[in-house]
């Protein structure tokens, strides 16, 4: 019985390329590497889906062009509940410092400004960042 070389072989395996010369991270679906997150979610009532909807692509639009390097997405449970629906507006971003990072989220609170008429809830905020 003849044993392959496994994993562990490394013999017949390259080595590794230094830190330095490694190729960088790709992107996956959570985001690119180093990147920071907001998740922004709240309910709106069912019937307030459309006026929401056009409000949060055009301000999320203006956002993007006024932050560059900033991705936003919009998003929304499947369910309904009570007639009403739970979205949540999605923003990344890498290499933006401290200070930046506080204009941009003004930026977002402001330009959501325009949400608060139809809202069932409050906007809640979390701050996600990437795993070591």
């Amino acid at each position: 019985m003849s044993r392959e070389a496994g994993p562990k072989a490394s013999a017949q395996t390259a080595p590794r390329p230094p830190k330095d010369r490694r190729p960088a991270r790709r992107r996956t679906r959570a985001g690119t590497a180093g990147e920071s997150g907001w998740f922004i979610y709240y309910r709106v009532p069912e019937a307030e889906l459309a006026t929401v909807a056009a409000a949060v692509r055009g301000f999320q639009a203006r956002l993007q062009a006024d932050w560059p390097g900033l991705r936003a997405e919009w998003l929304r449970r499947p369910e309904l509940v009570g007639g009403q629906l739970t979205l949540m507006e999605v923003y990344r971003w890498a290499g933006i410092g401290t200070a930046a990072a506080a204009g941009l989220a003004a930026a977002i609170e402001d330009a959501a400004g325009v949400l608060a008429p139809h809202l069932a809830s409050e906007r809640h905020r979390e701050q996600f960042l990437p795993c070591a």
